[in-house]
């Protein structure tokens, strides 16, 4: 009834997401070269599948409400944890954009899971690979590692460096929304508490990795709206640990801004102005002129300014 009735095709089951189903591939192509008619080809086959279903007694493939194909977290005695570990992987795949191993771990964890690069040789040459694991509650791996490829191509490291590359662009694109998350809550100068509590506020979830004397090493914003995991130094150096380093342990406010907008709209549409992308706005030689390595100098130069001003207080500070 969509005209595929002589077309070749392939099935094979797919195991992505929690429940076992199949998937049927065709070609648009016909052997005489000529393509099959696509239009409305959605709600062509909607119509079918319900008739189909009425003729066969078939529960209705709507979705309920409420319900998703977001994986739970792995459960041992749920049943192959190998298949737990890869519906979680190809979810964090499918749903997020991110640029390295560490900042997709932060997304992993949620199912417990961890992934580890794994570098080695074969054959006398350098291999570089990827592992997982499932975890406990503390992040204790509790199975062996499983190789990539023992679950498929669709997680292994080639994979997730295209997918790293991908990524880019996207995060360039969204990233504008936790930069005017931070810069707003920053405003009120918090403490690690309560700036990560303000920027759940945004939507956000913050990620703050210390060593053992208490420095703060690495930052990550996760946006779950937009569908990214960013650490902060992509963000611009101005959104680096080291910054909120400085910062938490007692230096300036580099955000602070005395001509800030008591409104939380015209504070809004300051941060928009202030870190606006080249991305965001028809380019010209100028904006052309501005972007380095994916880098909005506009924002850094900004940042200086912030913190330019905050070292001018202090020295001005009586004694």
């Amino acid at each position: 009834r969509l005209g595929y009735g002589d077309q070749p095709f392939i099935v094979f089951k797919h195991r992505d997401i929690a429940r076992e189903h199949i998937h049927l591939v065709s070609t648009r192509v016909r052997h005489d070269g000529s393509k099959i008619r696509d239009t409305m080809e959605h709600v062509r086959s909607t119509r079918i599948m319900r008739s189909l279903e009425a003729k066969f007694g078939l529960l209705p493939s709507r979705r309920k409400a409420g319900v998703s194909d977001k994986p739970s977290a792995v459960e041992v005695g749920a049943g192959d944890i190998k298949q737990q570990v890869a519906a979680a992987v190809e979810h964090v795949l499918g749903r997020y954009a991110f640029q390295s191993v560490g900042e997709m771990n932060l997304l992993l964890v949620r199912f417990r899971v961890t992934a580890e690069e794994v570098k080695t040789e074969r054959k006398g040459r350098p291999f570089d690979g990827i592992v997982y694991a499932a975890t406990d509650a503390e992040g204790h791996k509790i199975c062996t590692p499983i190789e990539a490829s023992e679950i498929g191509r669709q997680v292994s490291y080639a994979t997730l460096r295209r997918h790293f590359e991908q990524s880019k662009s996207v995060v360039r694109e969204r990233a504008g929304a936790i930069r005017r998350a931070i810069a707003d809550v920053m405003q009120t100068s918090p403490d690690r508490a309560e700036f990560i509590d303000r920027m759940r506020g945004h939507g956000i979830e913050t990620v703050l990795r210390s060593n053992a004397a208490g420095r703060l090493y690495g930052i990550t914003f996760i946006d779950d709206a937009n569908g990214i995991a960013v650490n902060g130094s992509r963000l611009g150096k101005g959104f680096a640990a080291n910054v909120f380093n400085a910062y938490f342990a007692g230096s300036a406010n580099p955000f602070i801004n005395e001509d800030w907008p008591k409104e939380k709209e015209e504070r809004a549409a300051m941060v928009d102005e202030l870190t606006e992308s080249p991305n965001d706005m028809p380019p010209t030689e100028i904006d052309l002129s501005l972007q380095v390595h994916g880098a909005d100098l506009r924002e850094l130069a900004f940042q200086r300014r912030l913190r330019n001003r905050a070292r001018v207080r202090l020295r001005r500070k009586p004694r």
